[in-house]
């Protein structure tokens, strides 16, 4: 075979610590199937394993470094605010575009940074980034009316953000997320049958759903577990898990008889989360290195004040965005369209005094140094700029949990140490890597919270997730000339790009970071096929910070609040 198909199960932070387990229970016969056919592995997502960084390196096999896609936000040029990262924000070449260059067919349904759709030979359907169905977020337009006509229920973003608040609440959230696998697998069955493809790439977003907000119920071990809990709820990750297996069938059974292969992958794996984060920004100021406005000057009275205000807004968001239902959410967004767009940046940003702050937390992902040239009151030189960092980096190395005297870090690094390519320079300066336990936040303190020398702290999100990402997802690959029942060495996510290349017979761009993983084939077949390469194409930057209205932004970020993204 010169020219093989290769369909992409992309199952959104799916974990072999559930699939596993499950198996040794005799349940997933499908994944068992697929496992016992092929070859598999631990897959090893980006250095921040984020959906946007891990999604944009699985669809290019590059470094974030080179695409340029490190979080949903990121500082705004020569300012101090945020804009949301979409799909024009990659730099760097997809599998799509590649294969559509070559002649190739493709569908790709919910990848994430792939709003607004650009033009395939075949089919695209956006994915996280996409504000809302109300827009255009198919290529070719005419397909949005025919994905809508055959599965009604048809959903990108759920919108439960905060709406799963108690028992009662997750119940329905549950069959929410049941329904809307139901939609996926309903779309990409017509999709599959009805067009030709050489490549079909999907993203089912439901065990990152489900993991985010029902860990806590599986999870003994964890600190919220409640052993009186409703077994539905107790079961919850697990019936999604097989659900999932039920579409693995379906999809597996039509790619089996007609010699398909089939890679079944995921953007990272998934643990508990225990409710603390990191405050990072309180820190720096409490090094001396970012100030507030007029904080030191006031009464113990105003501070009081400030406190109770912003203590205020956040309740009633808080309130908003826990009793709405989903479906009513997205509609009353519209009402409001300047509010969740403003919150991201009012948490940050708000009451920072720039003359007076040397390093700031921006994105969740690291530290920024308020460097003179690059921000419009940056206050440190040049000839300062290093040793202002390792400073930094020194002192957050040896952060640490009170309670459990764990590091707060997994490690902290200089940018130019954890990613590679021209888009580096646009990252923060310091990159951040938590304990997976923790979450980062950009808040500060109230008056009567702070603790001298404490910067971890219960900071329970609104929308009371217990599950978070861990570093290994899964890949999973079966195909005529793969080799069966066979486990190989982690691999990197950026290496399922030039091994999707490989099968279909398609030359890889000679700046792909990934590899050809061969040890998943039979040794013939790797004899018989050498792996072609060609020069890459250089992809200008594009502004994408217009692509969407301030009615869309408001819904994006409400969205992304919800995923727990934005804090």
């Amino acid at each position: 075979m010169n020219e093989q198909k290769v369909f992409i199960l992309g199952l959104d932070g799916a974990t072999f610590d559930i699939i596993n387990k499950m198996l040794e229970q005799g349940e997933l016969p499908n994944f068992r199937k697929v496992m016992k056919k092929g070859s598999h592995c631990a897959l090893n997502s980006t250095f921040l394993h984020h959906s946007p960084p891990a999604w944009t390196s699985f669809s290019t096999g590059r470094d974030p470094g080179k695409h340029g896609i490190l979080g949903f936000i990121q500082m705004a040029n020569n300012a101090y605010g945020l804009q949301l990262v979409n799909g024009i924000d990659n730099r760097s070449s997809t599998m799509w575009e590649e294969l559509t260059n070559e002649g190739r067919k493709v569908i790709v349904m919910n990848i994430p940074m792939t709003y607004p759709p650009k033009p395939v030979n075949g089919i695209l359907i956006s994915g996280l980034d996409t504000p809302s169905l109300d827009v255009d977020f198919t290529y070719p337009k005419n397909i949005k009316q025919e994905v809508l006509q055959n599965a009604p229920n048809y959903q990108i973003n759920l919108h439960l953000g905060g709406y799963l608040y108690n028992d009662k609440r997750k119940m329905k959230g549950l069959n929410i997320i049941h329904e809307n696998i139901e939609s996926q697998r309903k779309t990409v069955l017509y999709l599959m049958e009805k067009y030709p493809w050489d490549m079909f790439a999907v993203r089912f977003n439901s065990p990152d759903n489900v993991q985010h907000q029902y860990w806590a119920y599986m999870d003994e071990k964890h600190p919220e577990y409640n052993p009186r809990a409703d077994r539905k709820l107790k079961d919850a990750i697990f019936g999604v898990y097989r659900k999932l297996d039920e579409v693995v069938g379906e999809i597996y059974s039509r790619l089996e008889s007609a010699n398909i292969n089939l890679i079944i992958m995921s953007d990272h794996g998934a643990g508990p989360r225990v409710g603390k984060s990191i405050f990072v920004n309180e820190w720096l100021k409490d090094m001396g290195l970012l100030s507030q406005i007029g904080k030191e000057n006031k009464s113990s009275f105003r501070r009081l004040l400030d406190d109770t205000k912003f203590f205020v807004k956040g309740k009633i968001l808080s309130f908003f965005l826990k009793s709405i239902p989903p479906h009513i959410k997205a509609k009353l967004t519209e009402l409001v369209p300047w509010a969740a767009a403003k919150t991201a940046n009012y948490l940050r940003f708000s009451g920072l005094d720039w003359a007076n702050t040397r390093a700031f937390m921006g994105e969740v992902e690291g530290i920024r140094i308020n460097l003179k040239g690059k921000y419009p009151q940056g206050i440190v030189a040049e000839e300062e700029y290093e040793k202002l960092r390792d400073k930094i980096i020194s002192k957050a190395k040896m952060l640490k949990d009170p309670e459990t005297g764990n590091n707060a870090f997994k490690g902290v690094y200089r940018r130019e140490e954890v990613f590679k390519g021209d888009c580096t320079v646009n990252f923060p300066d310091i990159v951040l890597k938590p304990n997976d336990l923790y979450y980062l936040s950009p808040k500060f303190f109230r008056r009567n919270e702070k603790k001298p020398g404490v910067y971890l702290a219960n900071d329970t999100h609104w929308r009371k997730i217990s599950g978070s990402h861990s570093q290994h997802g899964i890949f999973i690959i079966t195909g005529p000339d793969v080799k069966p029942d066979n486990q190989i060495d982690a691999a990197d996510i950026i290496d399922i790009f030039p091994t999707a290349f490989y099968l279909m017979g398609v030359p890889v761009s000679d700046d792909v970071d990934g590899k050809v993983l061969y040890k998943c084939f039979n040794e013939n077949f790797v004899d018989s096929r050498k792996v072609k390469f060609k020069k890459s194409d250089t992809k200008t930057k594009s502004d994408g910070s217009d692509i969407y209205s301030k009615e869309e932004q408001d819904e994006l970020m409400k969205s992304l609040k919800g995923l727990g993204y934005i804090g």
